[in-house]
Order: structure tokens, then C-alpha cells, then sequence
């Protein structure tokens, strides 16, 4: 988390920290200072928070798309730079989508942080069938980040969870590698906890965000 972020700073009280999905069009360097939900969020103005937008910079630098934060820098270290951060608010929320899903609820349940968003996240990166990598990119790591692929083990009892039920239900087994990373199956693996919260009814970006900020306190 060295080059590809922006942080609006304002001296708010809380924090949003919006992770980049693997959208190759972000990662174009004609676009470096373009960042998802960025439109979004100007529209949804939190007065009461700054914002913090992160691409995944710990991707191969051959990468022609964003990743899972997994690639070259260790989970901790990148936790780190972030608890650096977030500790000087009152208030933190993580969100993305899909493999910025996949970021916020990793990285928010490493760091305790209050509320997690996931908009149709990966929750695992095995094949639930095979337990084959689904995919990684060009998958050579520094440290071995293995230890991270299912999320589950890292749900903490103190985050809020909200996940936007937007996901595939074909038959599992007729799905394609990317429909599989996309399956509802991702939110049932971690739906078993009370603080997890699937939003069946939220099927608008803008909707389910301005819905669990007023539902958690970050005055609008």
C-alpha cells in the first residue's frame, strides 16, 4: 500500500476505506487516479468521514488487473500501514467489491475495524468442489499469503458484517471459473455467524451503502 491510493483527508471524525475490485480499466496508468465507488461516494457526501481509496499495489507489476492484496507484501504488514491509520478515528468502515469485497472483509477483520460492506465478495479462493486454486493472477509471492485464501477462520466477533447478496446461482458445478468466484455459495461459506448480515433486499450499490451508514451512525 505504497503508490496506489487517495486519501481525502479533512479532519473527520470517521474513516471509509473503499478497496479496488480487479476492474482492469483502473489499473490502466492512463488511469491511475481514477478509483471505484469514487462517484459513488460524492454522491452518498459522508460530511462526518474522510475517505480513503486503495488499488492493490502488492500485485506482479506485469499485472494488467487489480488482485486480492495477497501478492507481494505480507497480510500484517499491509494491516500495519492500515491500523496506522485507522486508529486516528473514531469510527472505520471497509468496503469493495468483489475482490475489494474480498479486501475489506480480510483487512477489516484483521484490524477490528467497526463495519465491514462486501458487495458481492469472494469469501474463499478454493473451488468448493475440488478445492483447486480458483485463481491468483500470475501467482508468485514474496510470503506465502496461503494462510489467507478462506476467510472464514478470520471473522471476528467485534466487526459488523454487511454483504450484498448480488451472486450467481447457477448449479455450481455448470459455472464458469469466474461465475464460481461470483456464487452465492461465497456468502453462505461465512453466513453462519450473528454478525454477518446478507442484504437480500440492497441490490443498488448506492442503496445498500447509504442504507448501512445510516444504520451504523456515520452521519450522512
Amino acid at each position: 500500500m505504497k503508490k496506489l491510493y487517495k486519501h481525502k483527508f479533512n479532519g473527520k471524525p470517521n474513516l471509509i476505506v473503499v478497496f479496488q475490485s480487479m476492474n482492469a480499466h483502473l489499473y490502466k496508468p492512463e488511469n491511475k487516479n481514477q478509483f471505484e465507488l469514487e462517484n459513488t461516494f460524492s454522491r452518498l457526501n459522508p460530511e462526518h468521514s474522510d475517505l480513503l481509496f486503495v488499488k492493490d499495489d502488492t500485485r506482479p507489476r506485469d499485472s494488467k488487473v487489480g488482485g486480492f492484496y495477497l501478492h507481494s507484501e505480507h497480510v500484517n504488514e499491509i494491516c500495519f500501514d492500515l491500523r496506522k491509520i485507522v486508529r486516528q478515528y473514531k469510527k472505520t468502515l471497509f468496503t469493495g467489491i468483489s475482490a475489494g469485497g474480498f479486501a475489506s472483509i480480510l483487512l477489516g477483520s484483521l484490524c477490528f475495524i467497526d463495519v465491514v460492506v462486501a458487495i458481492n465478495p469472494q469469501t474463499i479462493l478454493y473451488d468448493f468442489h475440488t478445492g483447486d486454486l480458483l485463481t491468483m493472477g500470475k501467482q508468485n509471492p514474496l510470503r506465502d499469503n496461503s494462510n489467507y485464501y478462506d476467510l472464514k477462520p478470520h471473522i471476528n466477533k467485534t466487526t459488523n458484517y454487511y454483504i450484498s447478496k448480488r451472486a450467481t446461482t447457477l448449479p455450481y458445478e455448470q459455472c464458469s471459473q469466474n461465475e464460481k468466484l461470483h456464487h452465492v455459495k461465497m456468502i453462505e461459506h461465512i453466513n453462519d455467524f450473528t454478525n454477518v448480515y446478507v442484504r437480500e433486499n440492497l441490490n443498488q450499490t448506492y442503496s445498500t451503502l447509504k442504507d448501512i451508514l445510516e444504520i451504523n451512525n456515520f452521519k450522512m
